[in-house]
């Protein structure tokens, strides 16, 4: 347990961790594996699975907990995506060039839900480094489940004259729907829209710089980006639903009054 703990925590090289617990590499990576399947196979119930809402009273505690705790209304999970770093792949740079991501490293992806109380409640992880996070969601049963309407309840609270439903939110990289509020990412934006953007990032609670250059430092061209996450082989998905656009205006215009008469900051 220790030397898999090690392993987790710091993740220093197998033959580094082998010389200080004076074990075989060979060992550490024995033990590394098998620790980690039983921690899934004996925690995965009940610390991810059942954290998932299974009924309109459930998903109405998670919208109430993000509300309380990050002032997002009608939000009850928020999703991102996380590179994890590997060995480059048997059979070469050819063979394994999926999994060469933006970042110049091997990787596998891990995307991953959290609600309120930081705990995850819903992870995909396994889909090669170059793989962008809309080719990943729409991959997932949960996103097949999600369209065919099998796992939101059918309510919505009115804000502004406008019926909003359960919603998850994410970064711009995701398509926007009625279900999945995304920042606005107009060249010029205004108070209001700046304000929401802000109190998203925050209800989001984990934040990505995917479009930042890891050597230079600076933003990457857009086009550059759409290459390296292959973006171009995702099925096309609707990204100006006007549903989506009127949700998401009046949740900007809630939260800008809510700034203005000094209710959140």
């Amino acid at each position: 347990m220790a030397i898999c703990l090690y392993r987790l925590g710091r993740g220093d090289y197998y033959f580094t961790i082998a010389e200080m617990f004076e074990v075989g590499v060979s060992t550490v990576a024995g033990i590394t594996e098998d620790v980690c399947e039983a921690i899934i196979n004996n925690l995965w119930n009940e610390s991810v699975v059942n954290h998932f809402p299974k009924n309109e009273q459930t998903f109405r505690e998670k919208m109430l907990d993000m509300e309380q705790m990050w002032q997002f209304p009608c939000c009850w999970s928020a999703i991102d995506g996380c590179h994890i770093s590997i060995k480059c792949p048997p059979g070469g740079l050819e063979w394994s060039k999926e999994y060469h991501n933006f970042k110049n490293v091997f990787s596998i992806v891990l995307m991953g839900m959290v609600d309120a109380k930081c705990r995850f409640i819903w992870i995909s992880c396994g889909y090669p480094g170059s793989s962008h996070d809309l080719i990943i969601m729409q991959s997932t049963t949960l996103w097949q489940d999600i369209v065919h309407g099998k796992i939101l309840p059918g309510i919505a609270k009115n804000v502004g004259g406008v019926d909003v439903p359960s919603l998850i939110v994410g970064d711009s990289a995701l398509p926007f729907q009625t279900w999945l509020m995304k920042p606005y990412t107009n060249a010029v934006l205004t108070e209001k829209q700046k304000y929401y953007n802000y109190r998203l990032s925050r209800a989001r609670m984990v934040t990505g710089h995917k479009t930042i250059d890891p050597v230079t430092g600076e933003r990457r061209d857009r086009e550059v980006i759409r290459n390296l996450l292959q973006m171009t082989r995702s099925p096309p998905v609707r990204d100006t639903c006007h549903q989506a656009t009127l949700i998401r205006n009046c949740l900007s215009e809630k939260l800008g009054r809510e700034k203005e008469e000094h209710g959140v900051c």
